[in-house]
């Protein structure tokens, strides 16, 4: 009994120490899952600054009142950012408390003795003066938003029944992105041009957002302008008790050279009809400088194979294809080679490509047809461009002159002046060749030698004596050589295969405007092609010269009926006259034939 005893003491003796070592030495595990202390509202927010709402003038007269309650958000500066209709008692009663509301400014709330942004709900009452506010209504009692935090005790705004209330200033605010990107632009500058002239002016944040507070109530311009983007204006209308929130949208002076242009047109007069203007293929990227390569990229158009300037439209042959500069027909748009065009970059206004359904006017086409437009000789003085390259030299010149008289500096109507045009343009790889030649290969040496050249010109004088009439003068023409020598040089010399190229116009042009509405447009041309072919040397050659002369008049009349119909009908006359000549080796004899 005794044992036992000693026993039952022991185990009780041994169970209080163990519970007394683990209240003086708690666990880590313990120390670890001790609750952390929760934030503190340290300092209310203390409203320092009232502003009445405007009572609308339609709730004023029909007499309607009633309570808004809004959920504000006050910053840690004490400004209010945010005013969020909880409950609404009408739109025009909504706007009013929140146009005031944006505008209180409070001593802002402390949060472990910190300034933090807080939400508080904030109770707006509009009562008339006959009747006195709802006596049912519990006292203003804004709350947090956040579930953490207390209530918070903000001064109820009480009754606002302002008899003849000041016009309170209106609220404009917004943001100003980039067009395209819609990124954000901070530092555009906002202006709104009051009645008096003066301007309230502001800057977007980093955000991209502006603020103004003071804008009268009417409407203003206003305008808005950020550095590398394009200056925008528009007009608002500014109300007392509306807040105007705007998005701005400002496109970038630039993106990048490769831009893409898309116009908005009105209905094409003909079907499947594409124009470019002298602007915008200017700057269309692949075509060295030549705007008629802008061709190539067209839909309906194949790329012609290497070393070959054909049109290929739409799979039909390239015969089956009209080119024409001005209403006249060409041989060809390319050199040899497709290395450039037959018209100089700067004689170019426009291009018209018809890859089908093209009309009764260009009748000798069956697969497509390219029109392409001289440049209107628009000059105010003397003009000029030139082009140095590593394969050609080009130049253009233009000139108004006035032949009597003072001089006339004006595009307008006026029979003493006359503005004159001149494009050239020649290749210089047939002279750079033998040089070549003479510097890498030994003196007498025979080679193969491939000497192409190309040159072009074109002329034109225009005349507008009268308003109704205007005439012009056009002479153009391209010529296209290539000599394969063997054992000889570039010059001429030695025994090989020539072949040559070339066609010239003469255009007179006179447009009359019959009346407002009716046009009529004549042309007389004429011209000549020429294809040359040559195979040998000295006294062993052979060669065939084939020559076309075309004489051609052509009328267009043209009434519009509307901006988008009209009626067109004419004539078109054109004579041609083939002749070929072949000359066989020896020099005993000659071929030729003529239709």
């Amino acid at each position: 009994m005794n044992a036992r005893a000693v026993i039952v003491a022991g185990v009780l003796l041994l169970t209080c120490s163990l519970a007394h070592a683990d209240n003086e030495q708690p666990g880590m595990r313990e120390r670890e899952e001790e609750p952390r202390a929760a934030p503190r509202l340290t300092k209310a927010p203390k409203l320092l600054k009232r502003v009445d709402p405007e009572y609308p003038d339609g709730a004023r007269k029909e007499g309607r009142a009633g309570v808004v309650v809004l959920r504000l958000t006050i910053e840690a500066d004490g400004h209010v950012s945010t005013a969020d209709v909880l409950s609404s008692a009408g739109a025009d009663l909504d706007q009013a408390a929140q146009a005031a509301a944006l505008q209180l400014l409070f001593e802002p709330a402390e949060v472990d003795d910190v300034p933090t942004a807080i939400q508080v709900d904030y109770r707006q009452v509009f009562v008339l003066q006959k009747a006195p506010p709802p006596a049912e209504l519990p006292p203003p009692v804004p709350t947090t938003a956040d579930a953490g935090l207390p209530d918070l005790e903000v001064p109820d705004a009480g009754p606002t029944v302002p008899p003849a209330p000041p016009t309170p200033p209106v609220l404009f605010r917004g943001i100003v992105r980039e067009s395209g990107t819609k990124h954000a632009l901070p530092e555009a500058e906002i202006a709104v041009e009051l009645d008096d002239g003066t301007h309230l002016l502001a800057n977007t944040s980093a955000d991209g957002r502006f603020f103004l507070q003071d804008v009268p109530a009417g409407t203003h311009t206003v305008h808005i302008s950020a550095t590398n983007h394009e200056r925008y204006q528009t007009v608002e209308e500014f109300q007392v008790n509306q807040l105007v929130e705007a998005v701005y949208y400002l496109p970038r002076s630039s993106y990048n050279k490769f831009e893409t242009v898309v116009r908005d047109r009105r209905p094409s007069k003909e079907v499947n009809r594409i124009s470019l203007s002298r602007g915008e293929v200017s700057e269309v990227p692949g075509t060295f400088g030549d705007p008629l390569r802008v061709i190539e990229n067209l839909p309906g158009l194949a790329r012609a194979p290497a070393l070959g300037g054909q049109l290929l439209v739409r799979g039909a042959s390239p015969a089956s294809t009209a080119v024409y500069i001005d209403g006249v027909q060409i041989p060809q748009l390319y050199h040899f080679g497709g290395l450039t065009s037959v018209v100089n970059a700067n004689f170019l206004e426009d291009i018209e490509f018809q890859p089908g359904g093209f009309g009764s006017r260009y009748g000798r086409a069956t697969a497509g047809v390219v029109d392409v437009k001289s440049r209107k000789l628009a000059f105010d003085g003397f003009k000029g461009a030139a082009s140095v390259d590593l394969m050609q030299t080009s130049v253009f010149l233009g000139v108004p002159v006035t032949f009597w008289g003072e001089p006339v500096d004006s595009n307008q109507p006026d029979p003493r002046r006359v503005t004159f045009g001149f494009a050239a343009r020649r290749s210089y790889i047939d002279t750079i060749i033998p040089v070549a030649l003479d510097l890498f290969l030994p003196s007498g040496t025979g080679a193969l030698t491939l000497a192409p050249v190309y040159q072009d010109y074109q002329l034109k004088a225009e005349y507008w004596p009268l308003a109704a009439h205007k005439f012009s003068v056009m002479a153009f023409g391209s010529e296209d050589s290539l000599k394969l020598l063997v054992g000889g040089n570039a010059d001429g010399s030695g025994v090989g295969i020539t072949s040559a190229t070339r066609f010239h116009r003469l255009v007179g042009t006179w447009d009359w405007r019959i009346a407002p509405r009716l046009r009529n447009h004549v042309q007389l041309y004429g011209g000549v092609d020429e294809q040359t072919t040559g195979m040998g040397g000295g006294a062993l050659s052979l060669n065939s010269d084939g020559v076309t002369a075309i004489f051609g008049a052509r009328s267009d009349l043209r009434y519009e009926l509307t901006s988008f119909l009209s009626i067109s009908g004419g004539v078109d006359y054109l004579l041609r006259s083939n002749s070929t000549t072949s000359s066989l080796p020896g020099g005993g004899g000659g071929l030729m034939v003529g239709l």
